[in-house]
């Protein structure tokens, strides 16, 4: 992974978190990208799917699907990547007339905290733990052509360390026992 630009998805695989889209986006870049890696963590009822389409798009020789990894060693991941990315969106879910969507997104927080540029749909809880612009970008995740400018805008090292930079301040603003404080006053 040293000499590659790596990305790095962090969630259970669900179709709304946007994997597929990701490997899309990456397969249609072409030459566009420095030499890259994706490393997929998680595991769910989505991974054959996305796996046979990472074959089918010729990224098994980029794209690693890690499976579940345990809490101690997480940071570990989110240290090796260069851009953290998951393009979340809304989902229809079929026979049940409702959607399914992304709650706040903890994992954007987490890879802010490591100092990581993230890549967030403009959809659900993502768009409160990312400020776009500023630590991360938000992208329409039904777009591929949205992700694919993200993607190309930061290859750049530069703009990935301000962000990440602005990522482990934004991060630093969720305190959880101050939040946890402020809510026993309403009991």
């Amino acid at each position: 992974l040293q000499d590659c630009l790596t990305y790095l998805t962090v969630g259970r695989l669900v179709e709304r978190k946007g994997v597929d889209h990701m490997l899309e986006a990456l397969a249609g870049l072409g030459d566009r990208l420095p030499p890259w890696k994706y490393l997929v963590v998680s595991d769910g009822p989505y991974r054959e799917a996305l796996e046979a389409l990472s074959r089918r798009l010729g990224l098994t020789d980029r794209v690693h699907f890690c499976g579940f990894i345990d809490d101690a060693r997480l940071p570990a991941f989110y240290r090796t990547c260069d851009v953290f990315a998951m393009p979340n969106r809304e989902v229809v879910v079929p026979g049940q007339g409702s959607l399914s969507v992304e709650g706040f997104g903890i994992v954007f927080l987490e890879a802010a905290a490591c100092g990581k540029p993230v890549i967030a749909g403009r959809s659900g809880g993502a768009v409160h733990a990312v400020e776009d612009g500023t630590t991360g970008l938000l992208v329409d995740g039904e777009d591929i052509e949205s992700l694919q400018q993200a993607l190309l805008g930061l290859t750049d090292v530069g703009r990935r360390q301000r962000m990440g930079a602005a990522g482990i301040r934004f991060a630093a603003r969720f305190d959880w026992q101050r939040y946890a404080d402020i809510l026993k006053r309403y009991r």
